[in-house]
């Protein structure tokens, strides 16, 4: 759960690495047998988008088509993972229940007399607070000149965003300095025969 934030791109980077060698070509069964996970990977339900592109950037860096690779018929021989909470798919949240129509029109009538270019009308609380003063929206655009209430989505779309990318860098963030940081310690304290040394410098 939460392993392929992880493990996609650093597969990615190994394979890439391996373009040029004769040895380790697309051809290699090792290699192929990667790959074809990969694309079992790719074809995945609600995969995150950031995954589907490391392996999209994969192929492309080795000179091979995706659609040209077989997908492996590895994973529905195991456990399928929960998808709620997991930082490798995109679960969608339920719709909450519609209000009464009475409450509904009024609502609508109370942001229908907003002005349409007001960006400071969220609907929602943002993860940067007052998200909408740092979005400057080009006036040139013709996409906002023939509707100019987009605007107003603009923010919104940013912060699903933000919030959609800020839980696996964070997590993918916190693994790598944990791991880099208990390398360095076993590496330096090696032989260090004091335990409070070493967990006084981690």
């Amino acid at each position: 759960r939460g392993w392929l934030i992880d493990v996609v791109p650093f597969a990615a980077k190994i394979l890439e690495a391996a373009k040029g060698v004769t040895v380790f070509s697309s051809s290699n069964p090792w290699i192929r047998g990667l790959l074809m996970t990969l694309a079992e990977l790719y074809n995945l339900p609600d995969l995150k988008l950031n995954l589907k592109f490391e392996i999209e950037v994969l192929c492309k860096n080795l000179g091979i088509e995706l659609k040209d690779i077989e997908p492996s018929k590895l994973l529905h021989k195991r456990q399928k993972p929960r998808l709620d909470g997991n930082p490798d798919f995109n679960v969608k949240a339920p719709v909450a229940a519609q209000p009464q129509a009475s409450s509904h029109s009024g609502m609508q009538q109370q942001a229908s007399a907003k002005a349409p270019g007001d960006l400071n009308s969220i609907p929602a609380e943002t993860v940067i607070p007052n998200l909408a003063a740092y979005i400057q929206i080009n006036k040139s655009l013709q996409l906002f000149q023939q509707q100019p209430a987009l605007a107003r989505v603009v923010p919104v779309a940013v912060d699903r965003a933000i919030r959609e990318i800020i839980q696996p860098v964070v997590e993918r963030s916190v693994t790598i300095a944990c791991n880099t940081s208990r390398e360095l310690l076993t590496k330096d304290f090696a032989m260090e025969p004091d335990e409070k040394r070493v967990l006084k410098a981690s």
